[in-house]
């Protein structure tokens, strides 16, 4: 007997044109689950119209809980947006508050963030995890 999920098929998403996912998922979901992603977009702009697609992915009861890296007023924390191989996980950061205001705009309704400052499984540190209502 297989080990696994059986029910799962992933759904691969061409970066250069993420708006035509959505024609790859059949029907609306119920959830959307996001770590160690929007870190790793090309800059905060493009991971805000993922943001968009997600909303737009959802059914009427959907929510999203999506973790990003924040950034604080230190510079050290803001994005590097060169050398995608070396800073792959610094690519994108988001303020706090910017990524929530964001997420509202897009017509979710933020209910929670919790920060972790470090995490040591990773070594790194600044993340957010967002739980977002449809």
């Amino acid at each position: 007997m297989g080990a696994g999920q059986h029910n799962f098929a992933p759904v691969l998403i061409d970066g250069a044109e993420p708006e035509k996912f959505t024609s790859l998922i059949p029907t609306a979901s119920d959830l959307f689950l996001s770590t160690y992603v929007f870190e790793s977009l090309p800059s905060e702009e493009y991971g805000l119209r993922v943001l968009k697609l997600v909303y737009d992915l959802l059914g009427p009861q959907g929510m999203a809980m999506i973790q990003v890296k924040y950034s604080t007023s230190d510079w050290r924390t803001k994005p590097i947006s060169w050398n995608y191989r070396r800073n792959l996980e610094n690519m994108t950061t988001y303020r706090i508050e910017e990524f929530w205001d964001a997420a509202e705009k897009c017509g979710f309704t933020p209910k929670v963030v919790t920060l972790v400052t470090k995490q040591p499984l990773v070594t790194d540190e600044r993340y957010a995890y967002f739980m977002l209502l449809k």
